[in-house]
């Protein structure tokens, strides 16, 4: 084996540093990941734990328009009333389009 210098050997342990600070970094980018994916995770439960609520709100809103025949704007009021519900934390257009579409949606289903 070659003989080495103090430059190498210098070299050798700054090479050691950078590799225990590169897994250092690593470890703590998996450890990142997994929290991410955690959080994703969960906000998605979240969202279908507010869909479902959402569902059930809007069948017993339903259930109270046939009951006493809302006018429209009423039906919108509620309608948008029970999206800001379970949907606070999205933005409001989100909530604006999720409302749009349950509005018409129920106007379907009362035409059927």
């Amino acid at each position: 084996m070659p003989e080495t210098g103090p430059l190498t050997r210098s070299m050798d342990k700054q090479f050691e540093k950078l590799f225990a600070m590169m897994a250092g970094l690593e470890q703590k980018m998996e450890a990142g990941q997994e929290r991410l994916e955690q959080e994703m995770r969960s906000g998605q439960e979240r969202m279908e734990g507010g869909r479902d609520k959402m569902k059930g709100m809007i069948e017993e809103n339903q259930t109270e328009n046939k009951k006493t025949e809302e006018s429209l704007q009423e039906l919108a009021a509620d309608v948008e009333r029970l999206m800001s519900l379970p949907y606070s934390e999205c933005p409001l257009d989100v909530r604006e389009s999720l409302a749009a579409q349950y509005f018409v949606d129920v106007i379907r289903e009362e035409d059927t």
